[in-house]
């Protein structure tokens, strides 16, 4: 019946569930190779590659729609199934584990699924499977309406959309489900206006893609689609309660497993639609602006070696799309550069500004060249190549701002930069200063290198002219080791004219390392130097109103002069400071005054409407980006209230007694954990434990029976400090997971990482033999001092 050829010799025997076997299955092999951070659909395919491959299956179909020849499309759809069938017996062919393993029958369902795919070459041996497999048991009418849907004339509506509204209303889809199901969708962090939007998004594609009597029609229904779906999502979710936590309340404790799969899964979706651009359709444009495929793609002796090329918004709607193609001959090795930039028309460049470039800068000469320029959205042949392993949200409650950094790992590259520099300042000289400069300036080289590069897509390209800048801004930062080096190349780039350059070399020079008795007088000239009157002339020529602008204002005027006189003064104090103490102690003023301020004059829900007033209507769509920007900012100044390298008057869950903090570390719930990684992390958590309890719980209690008892220790047996400095990339999550307490009575910093990941593990054993040999000294010279002090509390009496 099914071709599979004639049965010589059969036997089959029922064996009762438990009992023992002959049969053994063989065990699996190669499993261990595969992808950790995917889901392991299919013992063969990841939930990843399911949809790359299922993707792939439909796109000659999509990209050649709409169809004009009903025959040719329904040869496309059994292309299509052909395909569907050769994914189903790869991914459901092997013996690797998935994770539906431990659902009662899950597996042999995958028997099912190999045998519906053998001999599958089109749609009509599709549907006679199904019914061979026992999936269904009649598919009559079912080719029909699959290519109704799949073959409509162009410009003509299938039926079955009409339906749709009254089987997506709210109703209807609660019907659909039982109550703990709709107790797992309540608990996502969604609105309930976004599923409406995204219900209406859905209806719009569909009667769009039906409309279209062009596959440009087509891709903008679908362009709309994926950016209305992603406004909706930005808007009407709350990203940071994205995580396994948010089914806390509606799953037992045993099915938490399942949660965290379901985030990997929607993680992963998210990804995918993320990248997904629709075959034939060019992936990002605006009706205000020009699109144009920018970067470059880099080719060492015809090897690829970088390839930055992505679809980008232009800045402005003037802008012409420029295509280049260049090859450098650099001592041995041909180098070739294929890219695209958006550039103004009155800046246009040729082969000849080129070469001049690269003459330049040393990389070499120019031995053959080609560039166009051209008007309209992607009206070259340049194509970018397609992004792979993105995801807008990432875990821990981030999301993507730059092709290669998250929001949090943005923040702690370039604060890590800063806190280098900042680390010993202010420095005796200035020849000192600018050599920490030069490291500083180098290490915001490489974290623009790492952030800038890369094809993800982010939260901020739907901003015109920001992806498109990328290009430029590498080129600038790229392994440069002062300001004077980045003006030099915009010297070359004409970016700026001779005077604006030297200009930006003197103030970025001052500010980073000016006289510590000019500074004060620099921070007041340039608040004196603020005009409020040039301030609003530039906002009047945005077109922004001033007095809708007043009216939606977030924090009163207040906060503005008080943050800036708290600013000067704090500024003031660095370098006037005679130690580290007193810088940390004027930035801690500096903290409080500007929490204050902010608690007393700004109202946080005028925030929106003061950006919408702000940020022209064209980039309205954009606010709740900009708002989830700012708050990322906001969450880390405020869970952050001291300097790098200056420790805090205070510790996540930690109480005070008689003004001392006594620091609560926590270590429980790592031990629960199986994993070697778990069970690392529960000892060094552990470590830390025994740090706080003992160097500084216990010999604070201990100083203060000491104090009461009049008993002394001496110090000459105690082991010499640590330094702050000497914790230097402790956390290899960066500065700001440090913990630092002061250790009673020598007065030492003693720091450890609350989230216990360490950089160097080895160096964390030699902390721990100085701290066991602290300990081993401190306990020798108290017992000494303890049976001093019991001997001298018999002798006399103290009476007073």
């Amino acid at each position: 019946m099914r071709g599979f050829g004639n049965v010589t010799e059969c036997s089959m025997r029922t064996v009762a569930s438990g009992m023992p076997s002959e049969f053994n299955p063989t065990p699996a092999e190669g499993c261990d190779a595969r992808a950790e951070e995917d889901l392991h659909v299919f013992p063969s395919c990841t939930l990843r590659q399911v949809l790359t491959k299922m993707g792939d299956c439909a796109a000659s179909y999509q990209a050649k729609f709409p169809y004009t020849d009903r025959a040719a499309c329904a040869s496309e759809v059994d292309m299509v199934f052909k395909c569907y069938g050769q994914v189903a017996h790869e991914c459901s062919s092997g013996r690797c584990p998935t994770i539906f393993d431990e659902m009662p029958g899950a597996r042999e369902k995958l028997n099912t699924m190999r045998d519906w795919s053998f001999g599958v070459d089109g749609l009509d041996s599709a549907l006679s499977n199904m019914i061979a497999t026992n999936i269904v048991n009649d598919t009559t009418g079912y080719k029909e309406m699959m290519l109704e849907a799949a073959c409509s004339a162009p410009g003509e509506i299938p039926a079955f959309l009409t339906m749709l509204p009254e089987m997506m209303n709210s109703s209807a889809m609660a019907a659909m489900f039982d109550e703990s199901t709709l107790a797992l969708f309540a608990a996502i962090p969604c609105s309930e206006e976004y599923y409406n939007k995204i219900g209406e998004a859905y209806m719009n594609v569909g009667t769009g893609f039906y409309s279209a009597m062009t596959h440009e029609g087509v891709c903008e229904a679908f362009n709309e689609y994926k950016s209305t779906v992603s406004r909706a999502f930005i808007a009407e979710c709350d990203l940071m309660g994205f995580s396994s936590e948010m089914f806390a309340d509606v799953l037992p404790m045993e099915a938490q497993p399942f949660a965290e799969t379901v985030i990997r899964a929607m993680t992963i979706w998210g990804e995918f639609f993320v990248s997904y651009n629709l075959p034939g359709c060019n992936k990002i444009s605006a009706n205000y602006t020009t699109s144009c495929v920018t970067g470059d793609r880099i080719f060492m002796n015809g090897t690829v070696m970088q390839d930055n090329t992505v679809n980008s918004l232009c800045p402005n709607l003037s802008d012409m799309c420029m295509k280049y193609d260049y090859t450098v001959r650099s001592g041995d090795d041909t180098v070739r550069v294929i890219g695209g930039a958006c550039r103004d028309p009155a800046q246009l460049y040729n082969c000849e500004h080129i070469s001049n470039y690269t003459q330049r800068r040393g990389f070499g000469s120019i031995r053959s060249c080609s560039v166009s320029a051209c008007g309209g959205s992607y009206c070259n042949d340049l194509e970018a190549t397609p992004a792979t392993g993105c995801s807008l949200i990432k875990a821990n409650h981030d999301v993507q701002l730059f092709p290669g950094c998250s929001a949090q790992e943005t923040m702690a590259t370039f604060y890590a930069c800063y806190e280098q520099f900042y680390m010993d300042f202010p420095y005796e000289t200035q020849d000192q200063c600018r050599n920490q400069q030069r490291g500083m300036m180098q290490c915001l080289s490489r974290s623009y290198t790492k952030c800038l590069s890369g094809r993800c897509p982010t939260v901020l390209d739907q901003i015109p002219g920001m992806r498109s800048s990328y290009p430029m801004v590498l080129d600038l930062m790229y392994n440069v080791s002062s300001i004077e080096e980045v003006v030099e190349r915009m010297w070359a780039q004409h970016l700026v004219d001779e005077a604006t350059g030297n200009m930006i070399i003197e103030y970025v020079n001052m500010m980073a390392c000016p006289e510590k008795m000019d500074l004060p007088t620099m921070i007041e000239e340039c608040l004196k130097n603020l005009n409020m009157t040039m301030i609003s002339q530039w906002l009047v020529s945005m077109d922004i109103n001033i007095v809708e602008l007043q009216a939606a204002m977030p924090c009163s005027m207040k906060y503005y002069t008080s943050i800036a006189a708290a600013y000067q003064s704090m500024i003031g104090e660095f370098f006037t400071a005679k130690d580290r103490s007193d810088m940390c102690s004027a930035y801690d003023t500096y903290f409080g005054l500007v929490t204050a301020s902010f608690n007393e004059n700004c109202d946080p829900s005028k925030f929106e409407a003061f950006l919408k007033v702000l940020m022209p209507e064209s980039l309205h769509e954009l606010v709740p980006y900009v708002m989830q920007a700012c708050e990322y900012i906001g969450k880390s100044f405020y869970e952050n209230p001291t300097l790098p390298m200056c420790s805090g008057d205070s510790t996540d869950g930690g109480h005070t007694d008689g003004g001392h903090a006594h620091i609560e570390v926590k270590c429980d719930h790592l031990y629960a954990s199986k994993s070697k990684c778990g069970m690392k992390k529960a000892w060094l958590c552990d470590y830390a434990k025994w740090k706080a309890d003992f160097l500084g719980n216990w010999l604070q209690d201990y100083a203060n029976y000491k104090s009461d008892n009049m008993m002394e220790v001496d110090m000459e047996n105690m082991p010499p400090c640590y330094r702050m400095s000497d914790y230097k990339n402790l956390c290899r999550n960066g500065a700001r997971k440090m913990e630092c307490f002061q250790i009673p009575i020598i007065n030492c910093p003693m720091c450890y990482c609350n989230d216990h990941e360490y950089n160097d593990l080895s160096d964390l054993t030699s902390y721990w033999r100085d701290d066991y040999r602290m300990w081993q000294k401190f306990f020798t010279a108290y017992r000494k001092s303890y049976n001093s002090g019991s001997s001298h509390s018999h002798e006399e009496t103290c009476d007073v």
